[in-house]
């Protein structure tokens, strides 16, 4: 049964997970957001439900589920944390190439363009932006977020909450730290320690 997909987020990261779940053929339901009192939906695919609090009232519904529409990885943890119990979606652009063997975790969204190889493992409510890459047997694990255009080589071990900025490229085998930032357009070619970050080719450590 093909289930109604309530989004939370209302930014241009939630209409762009909108636009990937219709393109698989979901209905959007409607958005969620804290600040839907100041939004309008006219440029959203649906209309605004209300505010985040009112997830619990539509997840009594079996109809429905969920997906994160929240570009910022702090937030994205807080409300997947929060409303842990909702039916999380995992929302995959047809216009992907994600191979069979590849796990997904709840909540996970792949954009157009994205290929995810052979053996790779996303964990929950990961985000693989437009035309990024993941490599064999990659790891991502909870949370991490690829910006447009990053490629992973094979074997790459990203912890929980990575954010790797637009154009990131690392070489195969690396391990980056839970919750470090890489700037736009830098190289990776040593492991990276949690919590940093890092900019520049080859990259280095800024804090």
């Amino acid at each position: 049964m093909n289930k109604d997909l309530i989004i939370i987020g209302a930014g241009g990261h939630a209409r762009v997970v909108a636009s990937a779940a219709i393109a698989m053929g979901k209905n959007i339901r409607g958005f969620l957001d804290e600040e839907y009192k100041n939004l309008t939906d006219e440029n959203l695919p649906a209309c605004l439900l209300g505010g985040v609090t009112e997830a619990s009232i539509y997840a009594v519904n079996d109809q429905v589920e969920f997906v994160i529409g929240v570009g910022n990885n702090k937030m994205r943890q807080q409300i997947a944390e929060k409303y842990h119990e909702l039916p999380w979606a995992t929302v995959v652009h047809p216009f992907s190439f994600v191979d069979p063997s590849v796990c997904i975790g709840a909540g996970t969204v792949i954009f157009a363009g994205s290929v995810i190889q052979p053996g790779v493992v996303l964990g929950r409510h990961v985000v693989i932006n437009t035309q990024a890459s993941v490599d064999h047997d990659g790891v991502l694990e909870d949370l991490v977020q690829l910006a447009p255009g990053v490629n992973l080589s094979g074997n790459v071990f990203c912890r929980e909450g990575v954010f790797l900025g637009t154009g990131v490229k690392v070489i195969q085998g690396l391990t980056i730290g839970s919750w470090s930032v890489v700037g736009a357009g830098a190289v990776v070619i040593r492991d990276l320690a949690a919590s940093g970050v890092y900019a520049g080719v080859p990259a280095r450590r800024l804090k």
